[in-house]
């Protein structure tokens, strides 16, 4: 080139592409950078299976459900084990196969039995619903609601989400007032007298 045959005229000594390439400084700088994706890639590593260790340790305590009487509703498990899902960002063939890790019993041959035809994540959830969900009638529901009360050891965030769980359940026939006067009622006696106060202050449930 032009500047290699100014040099060479000038009879100045020109170091081979080899050398200039391969020098000490352009060695070190290569190693150090070399080093520091090294580092970079072993983080991200790291990070990935710690990620994946505390998700698998809040799969463990989602509760198993084997569809048999008496057990937790199945809205409330599905409630549960979505929330989770969506934290975890999970697609859909993953969510359907960790459901099956959750199951025991009868629900789980039927979910093994059925597998296949599932699409995707919407389709297991709704065959879930359907074949688990116990029919019980809007007056019913509408009755056990209004009759919730806080137990003797119970936090007020506890029963708090009892509520709103029950609420999530029947929320075709209850009113977001309905949930309100529940919550300002059911509490202990120690606590009403000032729910009751700031009741005026309070229109939506979240808001308790």
């Amino acid at each position: 080139t032009g500047t290699r045959n100014t040099i060479k005229q000038s009879g100045a000594n020109l170091l081979p592409y080899e050398i200039i390439t391969n020098s000490p400084t352009r060695i070190r700088n290569k190693k150090t950078n070399d080093m520091s994706l090294m580092q970079e890639i072993e983080t991200n590593s790291m990070e990935t299976r710690q990620l994946h260790s505390s998700q698998k340790e809040a799969i463990k305590k989602i509760a198993e459900f084997s569809g048999e009487s008496n057990e937790i509703d199945i809205d409330e498990w599905l409630y549960d084990l979505n929330n989770l899902f969506s934290l975890m960002r999970l697609k859909d063939e993953t969510r359907i196969l960790e459901t099956m890790g959750k199951l025991a019993g009868p629900a789980l041959r039927w979910y093994q039995e059925n597998l296949r035809s599932f699409i995707n994540w919407n389709d297991a959830e709704k065959a879930l619903r359907d074949r688990f969900k116990e029919f019980t009638s809007d007056s019913q529901l509408l009755q056990e609601f209004v009759h919730i009360h806080q137990e003797e050891n119970q936090s007020v965030t506890s029963f708090y989400e009892h509520v709103i769980r029950k609420y999530r359940k029947a929320r075709q026939c209850i009113t977001e007032q309905q949930v309100i006067t529940v919550l300002q009622t059911g509490v202990k006696n120690s606590l009403k007298e000032y729910l009751i106060r700031n009741e005026k202050d309070i229109t939506k449930p979240d808001e308790w």
